[in-house]
């Protein structure tokens, strides 16, 4: 498993998905940012400038989620998902 080190956006990305979970947009989350990360929708290494405009294109205010992950990352950290 790569460390965090090698891997400096999941956190967010997790984090971001949480939030939507938390907004009943679990699915759309992963439908509008999986594309951007594998789906060769972007060139490489660009990706991570698209997220905001994705999430923003679900209905979520990507700005609420970020302060409140800057404030409260263990928030987030505690939401589950079935297996």
């Amino acid at each position: 498993m790569a460390s965090m080190k090698k891997e400096p956006y999941i956190s967010w990305l997790v984090r971001l998905a949480m939030a939507a979970k938390l907004e009943g947009k679990a699915l759309e989350y992963c439908l509008a940012v999986s594309p951007l990360i594998w789906g060769a929708r972007t060139p490489m290494g660009e990706w991570p400038l698209h997220v905001t405009g994705a999430v923003d294109g679900i209905g979520m205010d990507y700005d609420a989620p970020i302060k409140d992950m800057q404030a409260d990352p263990d928030k987030f950290d505690a939401v589950s998902i079935p297996v």
